[in-house]
């Protein structure tokens, strides 16, 4: 079981970037890489290495000298740091999928630098929700896309990730958070579903009655855990069962 100072579920403080400060570097360092070998990745913003640096330093914690034998789902990767990063520095195999081919086309480039430093490429599969393979994963991520999936479909969706997680591994999960129902966003773009916290509150609840446990303390206090600048939520459960 992970053990951190905080909980990997819950708002981001600045305490909480030295806890994961390895994997924020490593993010870092490969994205530097990537983008001096021609490869593009996306960071929208400086702030926001720790949505990839968390689930790096997940890892890291959870498997050490064996992260390079994992097997790791993204979930809507898009222009994500992540997979890009376990590849090139821990040679971990990464499967993405992805529905958008703009995205899934700048793969090659960054699957190009992989190849040339001998580490496994990723395996990019440009699929939608409704075409996910039933594959299980030591890990399975989903960044920064709930807030995106078709309200009809976004229960549906939370199920087929904790479908493809396998016993006694991880998920990691982002998304946007408002602080009450009918504010906007701060940043606002094409966002289809307006999570508040009661919301994901009622999502990790789900998490949990399917055998996940969180990854920290829950604490559903407004100004507590699942919240960050009343923005975004982050939540890295244990799948027991």
């Amino acid at each position: 079981m992970i053990e951190m100072t905080r909980p990997l579920v819950g708002t981001i403080h600045p305490d909480d970037m030295l806890e994961i400060r390895e994997g924020v570097e490593a993010a870092q360092r490969a994205v530097d890489y990537l983008h001096a070998e021609g490869a593009r990745i996306e960071v929208p913003t400086p702030w926001r290495w720790w949505e990839y640096g968390t689930p790096i330093q997940m890892m890291l914690n959870q498997y050490k000298e064996h992260i390079t034998d994992i097997e790791v789902l993204d979930v809507g990767s898009g222009w994500s740091a992540l997979g890009p990063t376990l590849a090139l520095l821990y040679g971990t195999q990464v499967t993405e999928y992805e529905p958008n081919i703009d995205y899934c086309r700048d793969r090659i480039f960054v699957n190009m630098v992989l190849a040339n430093k001998g580490q496994k490429v990723l395996q990019v599969h440009q699929v939608g929700l409704e075409n996910m393979p039933q594959d299980q994963f030591d890990v399975v991520s989903c960044i920064s896309v709930l807030e995106h999936v078709n309200p009809q479909l976004e229960r549906s969706f939370w199920t087929a990730l904790a479908q493809r997680v396998r016993p006694n591994r991880m998920l990691y999960i982002t998304t946007d958070c408002l602080p009450e129902r009918g504010k906007p966003y701060t940043y606002d773009n094409l966002r289809t579903q307006n999570f508040v916290v009661d919301d994901l509150k009622e999502r990790v609840e789900f998490l949990m009655s399917f055998g996940f446990i969180p990854l920290g303390k829950p604490d559903w206090k407004f100004n507590g855990c699942f919240v960050y600048d009343y923005t975004f939520f982050r939540c890295g459960m244990m799948k027991l069962k």
